[in-house]
């Protein structure tokens, strides 16, 4: 048996990278998960040897399977229950339209690492490095998976760089926070039925999601209390399921909302929706919907923003443009207005349900300026000092 083993390493922020790799009898180049130290690429190198000497290694053949196959195939495996349907989807995503096509033709033992560095690199150009990370993901699951199922004896997506993008900068140029005159305008243009869902969206921030699922059951007008524990997902069919991250939180609820609600109730009533809950075929849940379409069905998005939110749109002058004038500014208008009147990050983040660095990365255009709040505070300590020692007497 002809063994050749040997390693490459490249620089990082401190130190280096190591990845040994090995070739048997002429075989394909296989590689070792990398590793940051020389010493552990040192201790692994023995390891293979010794492996290698006793016959413990990788069948040349398995990695000669397809990676569309493969990855087909995981799919399958991975369908709802196991993932949930939105990940599912996601995943469905990037494999069939990313992947498969970057990958057609080559066996998974035939992938590089810089074969998967090359593609990251050219997805980094074509959308934000959030997507991006969430497109790496998927791919370092399916070879991840290869792994494990013997087909290869270490990843090649292991460990790949991420070069540093402000995504501060990035996001704050796509996002411009609405006036209040103009929230105002469009709540008052939307259909008399959804009116209290827009106030409702104006007040909280809510996701879409989330306004189309307020049930009778985790609201307490009396206490101006809203537990957001329920959003309609649109992805494998309509279907219950928790909140974004599963994150649920209970908002206090502001006098227009309370009156809006109110009256919105009074005309119109609740109505009992029926639907699967966390995917297309999961158990059926009943909640009491308070708002509905026409046709007392739960509200589909894309039947409302025709219906209404484009409409509304137009009679206040905007003309649709897709995701920069969806609903979901009026979330950003909240989280902006929050912020500009000192709320911390972490409060918004909570009244939001999102996780505290993405209010920071997304709203920091909206934060009180660092610099002008600490010569303020500065300020304000100077002359209270000034002040007491006056009044003690005390020198400086």
């Amino acid at each position: 048996m002809d063994v050749r083993i040997w390693h490459r390493s490249w620089p990082r922020k401190r130190g280096r990278t190591y990845m040994v790799c090995y070739q048997v009898d002429g075989g394909p180049e296989l590689r070792l998960d990398s590793v940051w130290a020389k010493s552990e690429m040192e201790q692994q190198k023995r390891e293979l040897r010794d492996r290698l000497k006793k016959g413990q290694f990788l069948d040349l053949t398995a990695g000669q399977k397809l990676f569309e196959d493969f990855a087909r195939e995981k799919l399958e495996e991975w369908a709802p229950p196991i993932l949930s349907s939105g990940t599912y989807n996601r995943y469905r995503q990037v494999i069939n339209d990313l992947l498969i096509p970057e990958f057609t033709g080559k066996e998974l033992a035939e992938i590089k690492r810089s074969d998967c560095q090359k593609w990251l690199n050219k997805r980094l150009r074509q959308v934000t490095r959030g997507t991006a990370e969430v497109d790496k993901a998927v791919l370092t699951k399916v070879l991840t998976t290869a792994v494990k199922e013997k087909f290869l004896d270490a990843s090649p997506a292991v460990d790949l760089d991420l070069p540093k993008v402000d995504r501060r900068t990035e996001k704050v140029k796509a996002i411009n926070a609405w006036s209040e005159d103009t929230v105002d305008d469009l709540v008052e243009a939307l259909p008399q039925r959804y009116r209290a869902l827009g106030e409702l969206a104006r007040d909280t921030g809510m996701r879409q999601g989330e306004l189309f699922a307020v049930a009778l059951e985790n609201l307490d007008l009396r206490r101006r209390k809203l537990k957001v524990c329920l959003q309609i997902r649109y992805n494998d069919g309509l279907h219950f399921a928790l909140p974004k991250r599963g994150k649920i939180r209970t908002l206090d609820l502001m006098d227009t909302s309370v009156k809006a609600l109110t009256e919105h109730i009074e005309t119109y009533g609740t109505t009992a929706i029926t639907l699967p809950w966390d995917h297309s075929d999961g158990p059926l849940k009943t909640f009491h919907l308070l708002f509905t379409n026409t046709k007392g069905h739960a509200i589909r998005r894309d039947h409302f923003n025709e219906s209404a939110w484009h409409r509304s749109l137009r009679a206040s002058g905007i003309t649709p443009a897709g995701k920069t004038t969806g609903i979901h500014q009026l979330r950003h208008h909240v989280a902006s207005l929050l912020l500009s009147q000192g709320m911390s990050i972490a409060e918004v983040a909570e009244v939001l349900g999102d996780t505290v660095q993405e209010v920071s990365e997304t709203y920091a255009h909206a934060m009180p300026d660092f610099s002008k709040r600490l010569r303020s505070i500065n300020a304000s300590r100077g002359a209270r000092i000034s002040i007491a020692r006056e009044e003690s007497g005390t020198e400086w």
